[in-house]
C-alpha cells in the first residue's frame, strides 16, 4: 500500500510537470516520447517508477523533467529516510548484517546490498568531516565568540539518575566524622579515599545538620568552575593494503556537566580541540593523556599559547605500567622487581620524580639490561613536568587517569572495528567514526534534519 501511494505521488508531480513542458526557450517544440524506468530504494521498500521522456524537435533533444528534482544516480534513488536508516544500523552491526536488519525493517531482502551501505556511511561520514572542518573555520573567522553560546553544542553528561551510598555506609562516615580524631577509617577504605571523603564533606558540611548522602556519592573527580579537561588517545585497528595499522585520534573535552567527543586524524583533531577550548575561554586547562609525543608536544604545544593556567597530567596507569615493564627488563627476577616497584610508587605517587630517580640509581647499581636502565631514567626525565603529585589531585578531585578517553575509544571505535576478523581502509574506518562520534555527541538529528532539507 505504502509502495503504490509513494509511486502515485510521484506520478501527480510529474504529470505537473509534464503539463505545459519547455525546454531551453518558450518557441521548443516539445512531444511526448516514451517512458524511461526508475528504481527507489525507501523504507518501505523498493519502488518501480516509469519517468515520462520528452523529446525538443527544435533542439534535436531527449529530456527527462522527473530528474529536475532528483539527486544525481544511476538508474537508482535511495531516499533521505532509508539512508540514515542504513548508517544508524552500521553503527553497530556489520554491514552484512545492517543490509538484513534494513531488509526486514522495510520487508524487502533486496532494497540495498551491503556494499551500497557502505558507500552511504563513506559518503556521510565524509559529510559529517567537513562540516565539522567548516563549523571550525566559522568559529575562527568569528573575532567575539560567545562562549555560551559554544557550550550549547556540548552534550550534556549529567546522569540520569543521582548516586546514593548504602545507608549503612553513611551512617558509619557520619559517626566518625562526628569524631575530632578520626582512630578507624570506616569499612577498612582506603587511607587515600578516606583523605578524600574527610576533605570534601568537611569544606561542604555543617555538622549541626544531617550528613547529605549526595556529598558521599559525588566524591568522584570532576571539572573545576571554568576548566575545560582533555583527555587524548588513539586507538590503532587491523588496516588493508599498504596500511596496516590505521591509528583513529580521540580526544573527550569535558567543561562542568558537559562534554564533546573528537575523532580523525592527528592534526585534524588537534586543530579542532584548539578551535572550541579558545572558543569556550576557559580559565584553566588540563590535558590528561598517556605521554604520547604528539600529546606532549602537539596537543599541549598549541594549547599552551591559549592562557597562563595549561598543564599537562600524565596518566598514572600508564606511568605505572611503563616503569613496570621497563623495570622487567633490567631486574635479574621477578621478586626483585616488584620490590622496586614498592619502594620508587610512593614517590611516584606524590610526583617525586628526582627521588625516584636517585633512588633507581642507588637501588640498581649494575642493572642486567643497561640500554633499558637509561631508556627508564629517560622516560622518567623527559615526562617530569607532566608528573604531578597524584595524591593531592585525588584529594583534590581533579583527574589523574585517562579511563573517560580509553572509554571512548571503546564506544567509538573498539566496539564496531576491533570484531574478529575485521580489516579496515583508512577511509572506511574514519567515516565509519564520524557517524559513531556524531550519534555520541547527540547531533544526529541535527545532521539528517539538515540533510532532509537540503
Amino acid at each position: 500500500m505504502q509502495r503504490a501511494l509513494f509511486a502515485h505521488h510521484l506520478r501527480l508531480i510529474e504529470a505537473q510537470l509534464c503539463e505545459n513542458p519547455t525546454h531551453r526557450n518558450p518557441e521548443c517544440q516539445v512531444v511526448r516520447d516514451g517512458h524511461a524506468a526508475l528504481k527507489v530504494a525507501t523504507r518501505f521498500g523498493v519502488v518501480n517508477v516509469q519517468r515520462q521522456v520528452l523529446e525538443c524537435r527544435t533542439c534535436g533533444e531527449h529530456f527527462i523533467p522527473m530528474n529536475a528534482l532528483l539527486p544525481e544516480h544511476n538508474g537508482m534513488v535511495i531516499t533521505k529516510g532509508l539512508q540514515e536508516m542504513a548508517c544508524l544500523f552500521s553503527l553497530s552491526s556489520s554491514y552484512e548484517g545492517a543490509t538484513r536488519l534494513v531488509g526486514e525493517f522495510c520487508h524487502d531482502p533486496d532494497v540495498l546490498c551491503a556494499r551500497e551501505i557502505e558507500l552511504l556511511v563513506n559518503q556521510h561520514g565524509a559529510n559529517v568531516r567537513q562540516q565539522e572542518a567548516e563549523r571550525a573555520k566559522a568559529m575562527e573567522n568569528t573575532p567575539d565568540v560567545n562562549p555560551e553560546t559554544v557550550s550549547q553544542h556540548l552534550k550534556d553528561l549529567s546522569p540520569s539518575r543521582r548516586k546514593v551510598w548504602p545507608e549503612e555506609v553513611q551512617e558509619a562516615v557520619n559517626r566518625a566524622l562526628e569524631r575530632p580524631e578520626i582512630e578507624e577509617i570506616p569499612f577498612g577504605l582506603p587511607k587515600r579515599d578516606w583523605d578524600r571523603i574527610v576533605e570534601h564533606v568537611r569544606g561542604n558540611w555543617n555538622s549541626t545538620e544531617e550528613l547529605d548522602p549526595l556529598l558521599l556519592a559525588n566524591l568522584g573527580p570532576k571539572p573545576q568552575e571554568g576548566e575545560a579537561v582533555i583527555f587524548a588517545d588513539g586507538i590503532v585497528i587491523h588496516g588493508r593494503g599498504l596500511y596496516r595499522r590505521p591509528e583513529e585520534t580521540i580526544v573527550v573535552l569535558r567543561m562542568g556537566d558537559k562534554g564533546r567527543y573528537f575523532s580523525g586524524t592527528r592534526d585534524e583533531v588537534i586543530h579542532l580541540v584548539k578551535v572550541w577550548v579558545k572558543a569556550l575561554k576557559p580559565t584553566k586547562i588540563t590535558i590528561v593523556g598517556d605521554g604520547a609525543r604528539w600529546i606532549r608536544e602537539g596537543l599541549y604545544g598549541e594549547l599552551a599559547g591559549l592562557g597562563d593556567e595549561v598543564t599537562l597530567v600524565l596518566d598514572w596507569y600508564h606511568l605505572r605500567k611503563k616503569v613496570g615493564e621497563l623495570l622487567s627488563m633490567v631486574c635479574n627476577r621477578k621478586k626483585h622487581r616488584n620490590a622496586i616497584m614498592d619502594e620508587i610508587q610512593p614517590l611516584l605517587w606524590n610526583g617525586k620524580v628526582d627521588e625516584t630517580i636517585d633512588r633507581l640509581r642507588v637501588l640498581l647499581p649494575e642493572p642486567r639490561n643497561p640500554e633499558r636502565f637509561e631508556e627508564l631514567l629517560s622516560y622518567l626525565e623527559a615526562r617530569k613536568p607532566a608528573i604531578k603529585d597524584y595524591n593531592v589531585r585525588r584529594i583534590n578531585r581533579e583527574y589523574n587517569g585517562n579511563g573517560v578517553v580509553e572509554k571512548a575509544n571503546d564506544i567509538l571505535v573498539a566496539r564496531r572495528q576491533k570484531g574478529a576478523g575485521m580489516s579496515w581502509s583508512i577511509q572506511g574506518s574514519d567515516t565509519l567514526c564520524a557517524l559513531t562520534t556524531l550519534w555520541h555527541n547527540g547531533e544526529w538529528d541535527t545532521y539528517w534534519t539538515g540533510q532532509l532539507a537540503a
